[in-house]
C-alpha cells in the first residue's frame, strides 16, 4: 500500500502485476494516473445499462492484459465522484480514459464493445511516454 499526499491509501499491486481492476474515487483517481506508467478506467454508473453490460468485457480484458493497470470509477457513488466526472468534461457513460505517464492519451464514451476497448488499449500503447523534465526544459518524448 501506498499513501497519497491527502493521506488516501491506495493498492500498488505490482507483485501480482495488474490482472484485476482496482476501484478508484474522486480521492485516489490522481494517486492511481501518477502511480501506473499505462492506466485504463472505466467511468461507469450503476443505472447505466450499456455501463453493465460492458463490464464483463473490461474485466475480462484487465485480467488478460498484465502490462496495463485498470480501474473503475463510479460516477453515482458520490456526488464528489460525480463533481470529478464532470471535470474532466464527459457526458456520457460509458466512458474510458486511458492514461499515459499521467497524461490523457486515449478515450472513448458511449456503448462500448471489445473492439472499442481494443482500440483504446492499441492507441495507449502506441503513444509515446513523455519523460519528466526541469520546469525550465519542455519535455521530451521518450522513444
Amino acid at each position: 500500500m501506498a499513501t497519497s499526499d491527502n493521506g488516501n491509501m491506495i493498492e500498488l499491486d505490482r507483485v501480482r502485476r495488474y490482472m484485476k481492476p482496482i476501484i478508484v474515487n474522486h480521492d485516489t483517481l490522481d494517486d492511481a494516473v501518477d502511480a501506473y506508467g499505462m492506466l485504463v478506467v472505466d467511468m461507469w454508473a450503476s443505472w447505466c445499462g450499456p455501463c453493465r453490460r460492458f463490464s464483463p468485457i473490461f474485466e475480462d480484458t484487465a485480467e488478460n492484459t498484465p502490462d496495463i493497470a485498470f480501474a473503475t470509477f463510479q460516477v453515482d457513488a458520490s456526488q464528489e465522484n460525480q463533481e470529478t466526472f464532470d471535470a474532466t468534461g464527459f457526458r456520457t457513460v460509458p466512458t474510458v480514459l486511458a492514461f499515459k505517464g499521467g497524461t490523457l492519451a486515449a478515450h472513448t464514451s458511449g456503448a462500448l464493445g471489445k473492439a472499442d476497448l481494443t482500440a483504446v488499449l492499441e492507441k495507449l500503447r502506441a503513444t509515446p511516454a513523455v519523460a519528466e523534465s526541469d520546469e525550465d526544459e519542455p519535455a521530451q518524448t521518450v522513444e
